[in-house]
């Protein structure tokens, strides 16, 4: 979720420069950019979504927050979007671990099969 994850990521210069905005490693985004991140956040274009969504989501994740993820799901299925979200308690961001890659797979497999008829 680009400018939606500035505030707590490891990677603010990427998600500033996705929006086309400079980056400053000793200083803060000034509210004229937080207000540009802001427009940029998925979350703003939520309402236009009309593909199903399915989340993987890994509980121990450092680049993107879980909590982010728990909220596109919940503004997606508050508006009808078939969406499903997993989630990996011992995974971080990569959801390397065997358990989750193996789940992972099946089930991004098994959703194409039901969403792409």
């Amino acid at each position: 979720m680009r400018a939606s994850m500035i505030g707590s990521t490891d990677i603010p210069d990427w998600c500033m420069t996705e929006v086309g905005l400079p980056y400053d490693q000793a200083a803060l985004p000034v509210p004229e950019q937080w207000g540009k991140l802001l427009l940029h956040s998925p979350m703003q274009f939520v309402d236009k979504v009309q593909a199903p969504v399915l989340l993987l989501i890994g509980e121990e994740d450092r680049r993107v927050p879980p909590k982010q993820g728990l909220e596109y799901y919940r503004a997606l299925r508050s508006r009808g979007i078939p969406t499903r979200m997993l989630q990996y308690p011992s995974d971080n961001h990569a959801l390397s671990s065997v358990e989750a890659e193996a789940d992972g797979f099946m089930n991004i497999a098994l959703w194409l099969l039901q969403h792409l008829k």
